[in-house]
C-alpha cells in the first residue's frame, strides 16, 4: 500500500534539504522562515536569506523533475546561449 499523496513528503523533504544546504552559503533562514516567507509571499525586497533558501528549492525541483519548473528550465536553457 502506497502513500496516497508522496509529494508530501518529498516536498518537506526537499525545504528541509534547501535550508540545510543554504546554510553552508551561510544563510539565517530557518523551515519555519521558508514556509511562512512562502504562505506570506512578501514584497520583492524582503527575506534575502529566505529568497536564498527559496532558490535552493527551485533548483532542487528542477534537478529531481525538470518539468516541474519550466521556467527555471527555460533560464538555464537562455543562459547557455
Amino acid at each position: 500500500m502506497g502513500l496516497p499523496n508522496p509529494q508530501l513528503i518529498s516536498n518537506a523533504v526537499l525545504r528541509r534539504e534547501a535550508v540545510l544546504s543554504s546554510r553552508i552559503e551561510g544563510t539565517q533562514a530557518s523551515l519555519s522562515d521558508l514556509v511562512r516567507f512562502e504562505a506570506e509571499q512578501p514584497s520583492s525586497g524582503a527575506g534575502g536569506d529566505v529568497r536564498e533558501v527559496l532558490n535552493y528549492v527551485f533548483a532542487l525541483r528542477h534537478v529531481l523533475d525538470p518539468a516541474s519548473c519550466p521556467n527555471c528550465l527555460i533560464t538555464f536553457s537562455r543562459g547557455l546561449r
